[in-house]
């Protein structure tokens, strides 16, 4: 169910959320903060709590009504690869799109052009994603092996309302990914 999965994924996320949050240290100073794909919604809870100015934004935040109660945060359902991000142009300061990208299945390309648009010219983009390269998936390469079993990848469609993991990327691929689109 989703309460243990939101909890399986703090356990298996809390260090990644403290480099996130050095890096929205080190590249925040003012205006609105967005995270896309914010469910659990552990992240946005967090930056909330410190009283920074988040809004997240998820598929189908509905499916976390239970996670989502006595929150004061705001989070807006949008489908970032089908649908407009609901917001103005250049309205952000500060865009987070952290452990996303590799679940993207449509359209990366219009999805990271819509972040440009609604990201203010002297805002930060942070965008996180697995390395294709690393260690792990070359060993796991070498076993036979794929980065995941894509059975259970598509079945998260049906346990958890969203997508698992459709691809993974390495440093150089995300790289073009946002020169070509403007970053």
């Amino acid at each position: 169910d989703l309460q243990n999965w939101s909890l399986n994924y703090l356990k298996n996320h809390r260090s990644r959320y403290v480099s996130d949050y050095k890096l929205v240290k080190r590249y925040y100073s003012k205006g609105k903060i967005l995270e896309l794909g914010s469910a659990p919604f552990q992240f946005t809870a967090l930056l909330n709590d410190l009283g920074l100015p988040v809004t997240g934004v998820d598929i189908n935040p509905g499916r976390f009504e239970a996670l989502l109660q006595g929150k004061d945060f705001k989070v807006v359902k949008c489908d970032v690869e089908k649908e407009s991000l609901p917001f103005d142009d250049n309205a952000f300061h500060l865009v987070l799109f952290n452990e996303i990208f590799e679940h993207m299945r449509i359209d990366p390309i219009t999805t990271l052009k819509n972040i440009g648009r609604i990201l203010h010219p002297d805002g930060f983009l942070i965008l996180s994603t697995p390395n294709l390269y690393s260690i792990t998936t070359y060993i796991n390469f070498l076993l036979g092996k794929g980065f995941d079993d894509p059975y259970e990848q598509f079945e998260k469609i049906h346990k958890y309302g969203h997508m698992g993991h459709v691809r993974e990327y390495s440093v150089s691929q995300v790289g073009r990914f946002l020169k070509e689109t403007g970053f």
